[in-house]
């Protein structure tokens, strides 16, 4: 089960001094993954795991518990830090975050893991807030970078459901001799 459902732009807002081109978006994807809550939630827990299945980002370190720093790779080679801080966190259950410093970057997202009625198979639930500038040249980079939020959101329960299922991409889609 791989189901994706992606939400319009909010109304555009000001940030600080960054102008009033910028909107908040949502995006929210679910997978069904063999194995229990508890191991998808510790997996996901391991902050540093994050990079192993979301490819934008090249690290995320938690110097001090629950607070987190993030780097994002951007197209063209530039990368960007930010600061999180997690704002729910329950065993086996759910994980919440949010940037800590609005002003600079917004970014935010909560990961429901739902075990089926035997504990073998868990639904993950993944809801992604983020900001982005709303311009036509900004679409039109994105866009030129495959960089869709809500197809990326996908492709990354993807990679995250083969690493907790102990597969590789390649043996999923390698013909079979």
């Amino acid at each position: 089960m791989i189901d994706v459902e992606t939400s319009s732009p909010s109304t555009p807002f000001a940030l600080g001094q960054r102008g009033s081109g910028l909107c908040r978006y949502s995006k929210s994807a679910a997978i069904r993954i063999d194995c229990s809550a508890d191991k998808a939630y510790r997996f996901w827990r391991d902050l540093a795991n994050l990079p192993l299945f979301m490819r934008t980002l090249q690290s995320v370190e938690e110097p001090y518990t629950g607070t987190s720093i993030w780097r994002r790779r951007l197209p063209g080679g530039a990368v960007m830090t930010w600061e999180a801080e997690l704002t729910c966190d329950f065993p086996g259950a759910r994980i919440a975050w949010r940037s800590i410093d609005e002003t600079r970057h917004f970014d935010a997202g909560s990961v429901r893991f739902t075990p089926d009625r035997d504990g073998e198979r868990t639904d993950v639930e993944v809801t992604i807030e983020y900001e982005a500038a709303r311009s036509p040249a900004a679409l039109s980079v994105a866009n030129l970078f495959r960089a869709d939020p809500g197809a990326q959101l996908r492709d990354e329960l993807v990679l995250l459901k083969f690493a907790l299922e102990g597969q590789s991409c390649r043996s999923r889609t390698a013909p079979q001799s």
